[in-house]
């Protein structure tokens, strides 16, 4: 994923600030004071759940803790789309943001567009249930022998009306699918016995199964928020560069923080670049 823009309220010197970071090289520039240190502690502080420290807030226009002092967003490439396919998702997202609140806690993940799970299956699997229930073949399960007294003298409901309790409760989304209806569903599955039945007790299974997944949406922003790129801060020994090094000695071996994050980046192994001076290899 690629960062594309920050957005800042009420951190430090920055009161309201949203800056543009959409580019191959970005140069942040400005005069002393000016909040350049400020924008680079907010990215930092995108890893972080801690609250913010009072002293750190704009002292002209304090955020409310519940408001986000810092937001990211950024841009989704294949390889972080790859990461959903197995959620059957109708569209795959392509933006991300993530925001931190001042009094701290989880972060705040969005997600464009919003993760919408294909239902086409299940509201096919649906319409036939339904379709069932309202033809002539539910005489079959609602025969007059089917309602019966148990032991106690009150009336066992037939398979059918069984049936149609469970259609209805798959029909009412704002309903949850939970252990015991699933066991109740699973037991009708069962008992409806006769092969003729196989579509009904293949919809019925998938029907549960399906309302039973995890919400799509917070199984995506928990994914992809552990692929978020985690922001360092150089200090001065880390970035600040001598013109010249002696490689003899311990320098190879351990060099000091600027040289060594140097030949990290151009992938450069010191200690075999100083062999290769000393036997004469300048190729």
């Amino acid at each position: 994923m690629r960062l594309v823009s920050l957005h800042i309220r009420g951190y430090r010197r920055l009161v309201d600030t949203k800056v543009n970071l959409d580019g191959k090289i970005i140069a942040v520039v400005g005069p002393n004071e000016a909040g350049k240190t400020t924008l680079l502690h907010a990215l930092t502080r995108l890893d972080s759940s801690e609250a913010v420290p009072p002293l750190e807030l704009s002292r002209s226009r304090r955020p409310s803790p519940e408001i986000a002092y810092v937001e990211a967003e950024y841009v989704l490439h294949a390889n972080d789309q790859a990461i959903f396919d197995d959620l059957d998702l109708v569209e795959a997202p392509v933006r991300m943001s993530c925001a931190r609140r001042a009094r701290g806690g989880v972060p705040m993940i969005g997600i464009e567009p919003h993760p919408q799970r294909r239902r086409a299956e299940y509201d096919a699997a649906l319409s036939s249930l339904t379709a069932f229930t309202e033809s002539d073949a539910m005489s079959e399960l609602d025969p007059a022998a089917e309602r019966d007294v148990d032991e106690d003298e009150s009336e066992v409901p037939s398979r059918g009306e069984r049936l149609r309790d469970a259609v209805a409760l798959l029909l009412d989304e704002t309903k949850i699918i939970d252990d015991e209806h699933a066991e109740q569903v699973e037991t009708l599955a069962s008992d409806l016995g006769a092969d003729n039945f196989d579509v009904v007790r293949s919809a019925l299974r998938y029907s549960v199964q399906w309302r039973r997944l995890p919400e799509v949406g917070q199984e995506a922003r928990n994914r992809i928020f552990e692929r978020a790129p985690k922001f360092l801060l150089f200090s001065d020994p880390d970035r600040g560069l001598s013109t010249e090094y002696d490689l003899q000695g311990d320098v190879a071996a351990n060099p000091p923080p600027a040289l060594a994050n140097l030949a990290r980046l151009a992938k450069l192994d010191l200690e075999r670049l100083l062999a290769a001076i000393q036997e004469g290899d300048h190729g």
